[in-house]
């Protein structure tokens, strides 16, 4: 599995930019410079895409599909992704809801694929 990030946080930190910097060094990870080194850094096997915003954005126009998490409660952030829902490239292909407990929002798994 490829994970790409453009940030290595340090999980102790506070949740923000604080504490999260660029790490190349990180044990175990190999560095690519663009979507095709990592692609061949992959060697063929399947990619998983976990953020940020500006990565995810770089593999969006070659994904066939998308794993999104809906929190069913409003949140203020720094990162706002357009729902791709809204275009005609993509279809909701499962659905499992999770209701809110022990205050802690409910939320939904949500699978999209690419027509």
């Amino acid at each position: 599995m490829l994970v790409a990030s453009s940030l290595w946080c340090d999980r102790a930190a506070p949740f923000s930019s604080a504490g999260c910097s660029f790490c190349p060094n990180a044990d175990g990870a190999e560095v690519a410079h663009s979507v095709d080194d990592a692609l061949a850094l992959a060697g063929g096997e399947p990619v998983s895409i976990i953020g940020g915003a500006e990565i995810f954005a770089l593999f969006l126009p070659i994904a066939d599909r998308l794993e999104l998490t809906e929190i069913a409660e409003d949140v203020t952030g720094d990162t706002v992704m357009p729902d791709p829902r809204n275009s005609t490239d993509w279809r909701e292909t499962g659905r499992e809801g999770h209701p809110a407990e022990g205050g802690a929002p409910g939320f939904v798994f949500v699978s999209l694929e690419r027509d």
